[in-house]
């Protein structure tokens, strides 16, 4: 059976020496049978057609304004042909195969499970000294569903997230007023149409750890700890029923001071 289509969704902005990484990290894989979407997020200026070049898989949608992730990855849902569809940040790397781990992980599943993630390697960028790195490996983790969702409520679409596209017709996209914890919100959303993740075991997303602004600085704890406070609202029915996640997402935001896992 050959290869399903995996569409990688990119969003970008200001960053063409990290996007680039990025794109050669899609471009490695070993299935070939992938599309690569980059969302350029209202750069200062144009660098991300010259890598269309690199390969005719790729293909660039351009935001009119800064919008923030979920407004990003939203159009790159809209330009998305296959039936998989892989989110990587454009700082951080795939490791080779991973794709091809992802789908079958997918593939090997019942339809309820819709989506999958991966291992991280957490690698500082001032440092070339490996014992600087960390490692997030979640399969030795996973001894039941409670800590199957309790690890699911832990990551971010930086794990290697493959979803099975059909689940983003009944879940819907990513909340648009949310630029901080928009992954958070559409993992409980996901969970509460019924849908389970799986993990694909070991290690295979480098997350690069660098000096330049990201998302989850701390500049911006104020902003998430809001966010996260409309998402416990939002999602109250969901975690009513699962009231460890409601937990687990508090003790993430400092509101808590036990750790549900």
């Amino acid at each position: 059976m050959s290869d399903p289509r995996v569409s990688v969704i990119i969003p970008t902005c200001d960053r063409p020496q990290l996007v680039h990484r990025a794109v050669r990290s899609v471009l490695a894989q070993s299935s070939a049978a992938r599309e690569i979407i980059l969302v350029d997020d209202a750069s200062s200026f144009d660098y991300v057609s010259a890598l269309r070049a690199l390969d005719p898989s790729i293909h660039v949608v351009r935001l009119e304004r800064n919008a923030g992730p979920a407004v990003a990855r939203n159009a790159g849902l809209r330009a998305a042909t296959s039936e998989l569809v892989a989110f990587l940040d454009d700082d951080d790397e795939f490791h080779p195969g991973y794709l091809a781990r992802a789908a079958a992980a997918l593939a090997e599943a019942p339809a309820t499970v819709g989506l999958c993630w991966t291992g991280v390697l957490l690698k500082p960028s001032n440092s070339d000294d490996p014992r600087a790195s960390r490692v997030r490996d979640f399969a030795p983790r996973i001894r039941d569903q409670r800590s199957l969702l309790l690890a699911f409520l832990s990551i971010g679409l930086g794990h290697g997230v493959t979803v099975r596209r059909e689940c983003f017709a009944h879940v819907g996209g990513f909340s648009e007023d949310l630029r901080l914890v928009e992954d958070t919100e559409w993992f409980l959303r996901f969970l509460s149409h019924g849908y389970l993740p799986t993990v694909v075991p070991g290690v295979h997303v480098t997350v690069h750890c660098h000096e330049d602004s990201r998302l989850t600085s701390l500049e911006h704890d104020n902003a998430r700890l809001h966010e996260c406070g409309v998402v416990l609202e939002r999602m109250a029915a969901v975690l009513d029923a699962h009231p460890y996640l409601r937990d687990k997402l508090r003790f993430a935001v400092g509101l808590s001071g036990q750790d549900p896992l």
